[in-house]
């Protein structure tokens, strides 16, 4: 298990010898927001951005905490400063590009020059009749473009190749269809189309939709977990053990999948072994930062 205490106690000491690196403080945070202390660790992510403000894995860090402490409005404040940034940071890096379109500039443009706040615009507003019609291929798309951007790390002081540009616009746009998705906004988070099935208990459709990101990112541990809760649902818990299985050893600290299997056990009457899924599930749930630990860049 995770010794978070150590950890904290380490990257203090860290921060002691250098203060002038976001990876160390974006660290602390992450490993505040694992013991739940999400207001010290905004308080964290707020004097980094003050000295990084352009970093967008800090931003996107930051509106997870906000939608934690002080709700979605304040989290949808965030946002929209999130794409003023990749605006200002990387659109000039477009130009010329053959990709420019699927950039999305023009939703963004629009956007950005509305004086109301993202709370305040109707995201319907700006969806074109393709993205409307088709749930399953916006999941994968996003899946598609997550895959691009995750070995690139997310700040402007690193040169991004173009799909790495491309795929870091995309997740910011899903970073706010997910706290459109916390204010039960249904219409605003038609990204996340997938998990609004969920939520509408459409299991079928959701199943569909996370079959086909799976298809295009077989790794991508959420839509396993999502996948393997639909099979639980429809009940089929051959199905539900096996890819909740597969989750788990892609990812052993998912906590989701692990909660998830211990229930599907359950209902199969293997008492014990659902036992040690959810105290397993409890374990990892105790040190679980307000995001992953990963999206720090590996060569720290």
């Amino acid at each position: 298990m995770r010794q978070m205490s150590k950890a904290l106690k380490n990257i203090r000491n860290a921060l002691k010898m250098d203060m002038n690196q976001s990876f160390f403080l974006h660290l602390l945070a992450l490993i505040l927001s694992s013991q739940k202390k999400f207001v010290e660790a905004l308080e964290v992510c707020d004097a980094a951005l003050m000295e990084f403000p352009d970093d967008f894995s800090l931003l996107l860090t930051k509106v997870k905490l906000e939608q934690a402490c002080v709700g979605g409005d304040q989290a949808l404040i965030t946002c929209k400063r999130l794409l003023e940034t990749w605006k200002q940071v990387y659109e000039s890096d477009l130009s010329g590009s053959t990709e420019l379109q699927r950039a999305g500039s023009g939703l963004l443009d629009k956007v950005i020059t509305d004086s109301r706040s993202l709370k305040q615009i109707p995201l319907t507003e700006f969806s074109s009749d393709r993205d409307s019609t088709d749930g399953a291929s916006s999941i994968a798309a996003s899946v598609r473009l997550e895959q691009a951007l995750s070995d690139e790390a997310a700040s402007a002081s690193i040169k991004l190749s173009v799909p790495a540009v491309l795929a870091l616009q995309a997740k910011l746009w899903l970073a706010i269809a997910d706290v459109y998705v916390s204010m039960e906004k249904d219409a605003e988070a038609n990204a996340c189309r997938g998990r609004i099935f969920e939520i509408r208990e459409n299991v079928t459709d959701a199943k569909n939709c996370f079959d086909n990101a799976i298809s295009i990112n077989p790794g991508h541990v959420p839509s396993i977990q999502h996948l393997g809760a639909g099979y639980h649902k429809l009940g089929n818990l051959v199905m539900a053990e096996k890819v909740l299985r597969e989750a788990i050893n892609i990812d052993p600290t998912a906590f989701e999948a692990w909660h998830v299997l211990g229930v599907v056990l359950e209902a199969q009457s293997e008492h014990e072994a659902a036992s040690e899924c959810l105290m397993t599930a409890i374990d990892l749930e105790a040190t679980h930062p307000i995001v992953p630990f990963n999206v720090i860049p590996r060569f720290l």
